[in-house]
Parts: C-alpha cells; structure tokens; sequence
C-alpha cells in the first residue's frame, strides 16, 4: 500500500517525505505543472537516473488516457447516448483530456519513479543530507 500511497500523493519512493514536483497544484497549467525538483529535499534522492528516465513515463500516461476514453465512452454508452450525438462524446472526451493533461503527466510520471525506485525506511532517519546526496548519486 505505501508504493501506491507515494504514487497518488507524488511523494519520494525511496523515503515517502519528500515532493516530486516543484508545484503542488494542477491548475492553472503551467510550466511549473511540469517541472520536477531535480533532488528529493528529505532524503536526496536524485529523480531523474540518466537522460530520458521518464521516457517510459509515456506509456503509463498513454495508458492512462486510454482508461480515461474507455471510462468516458462507457458512460457516454450507458447514459447519453439516446439525447446526444457522437460529436457531444467527442468533444467531451477533448475537453476532459485537455484539463486532465496535468492530472495525468504528474500521475504518470509519479508511477513511473514510484515503480522503478525501491522504498527504504532506513533513509528516514538519515541526518546528514548532503553527504547522502554525494553517496548515493555519484556513480550510481
């Protein structure tokens, strides 16, 4: 459960105190929407590995758009079908993924990192974050 707990509050995977983005709200998208810190401020977990870690992050969020259609054309199916036209689902569906578009990348790239980022609980207690900075991200 604590995996998924750091992915849905966009928490550090390795200590689960500190915050993946910049920005803690979704709205008005923005640049600082997307923006990532560089370090995690509790533990100093450096984010991003190597150049292009979160290319993988792509196909989560594909994914999730994908659920994000089914979901919206079922309930376009069971509930609106006879008063509205295929156009009304259509431009629904645009709109939601238009205002879901910041929802989704930082969900995305939180399950990416969250998945691929062993939890450590040791690390809570660890006082001295520069030194941890140094050691656990220089050459690994």
């Amino acid at each position: 459960m604590g995996k998924i707990k750091f992915a849905l509050t966009e928490k550090c995977p390795r200590c689960g105190e500190g915050e993946l983005f910049t920005d803690k709200s979704y709205f008005p998208i923005g640049k600082k929407t997307y923006q990532m810190k560089k370090y995690c401020t509790h533990c100093g977990l450096k984010y991003e590995k190597e150049l292009g870690y979160f290319y993988g992050s792509m196909y989560v969020s594909y994914a999730l758009n994908i659920a994000l259609f089914v979901t919206t054309l079922l309930i376009y199916i069971l509930f609106f079908k006879e008063s509205y036209g295929w156009v009304h689902f259509g431009v629904t569906y645009l709109l939601l993924t238009f205002f879901m578009n910041g929802v989704i990348f930082r969900f995305a790239r939180s399950l990416w990192v969250n998945a691929l980022i062993k939890y450590d609980p040791k690390v809570k207690d660890f006082k001295n974050l520069e030194l941890l900075k140094t050691e656990v991200n220089i050459g690994k």
